[in-house]
């Protein structure tokens, strides 16, 4: 089956993130800490049913990605926008002036699976594939994604010149 159901339910998790929704690279501070940080946030998603405190509202999902080179699955936390039936994530990360290492794997290897919580608190894992948008559409879902999280707004402003890649997640098959 291209989708499966895990239930996440041991009860409520909070970290007790020191972070202001959501948290800026300066925040979160180096690569170590970034990875504590994505640990935390996967733990308590998973323990939530797809919430995250520090994210208030935000929709997460877990990208699955695979290292280019190393062929290892790497977890990735990541804020999405929902728009149009349609659902995008950004490269943002936290406004820093390079890319993520994920936007590279992606790149590379664009059929992975994604974690996302339905509304019932049910984790659920597909296989998705990752199209990068091109402009225009990648600049207007940045501006939507940064009226609707003025924080987001700062990762773009801080990250020029970069432009912050948008992916959109669209669903697989079975055969995937």
């Amino acid at each position: 089956s291209a989708t499966e159901r895990i239930q996440h339910r041991p009860g409520p998790v909070s970290l007790q993130h020191e972070f202001v929704h959501p948290p800026s690279m300066a925040d979160v501070g180096t690569v170590g800490l970034v990875s504590d940080f994505n640990a935390s946030v996967i733990e308590e998603f998973r323990a939530n049913g797809g919430k995250v405190a520090v994210f208030g509202d935000t929709r997460l999902v877990i990208l699955h990605t695979v290292g280019a080179r190393s062929g290892q699955v790497r977890p990735v936390p990541l804020a999405t926008l929902h728009a149009d039936g349609r659902t995008f994530v950004f490269a943002s990360a936290a406004g820093a002036q390079h890319h993520p290492d994920w936007y590279h794997n992606l790149r590379a290897k664009p059929r992975i699976d994604v974690e996302m919580a339905d509304d019932t608190g049910t984790i659920e894992t597909a296989r998705a594939r990752m199209r990068e948008l091109p402009d225009p559409e990648r600049a207007e879902r940045l501006a939507q994604q940064a009226a609707l999280v003025p924080r987001f707004g700062e990762y773009v402003t801080s990250a020029a010149p970069r432009e912050i890649p948008v992916f959109e997640i669209e669903g697989l098959d079975a055969e995937g």
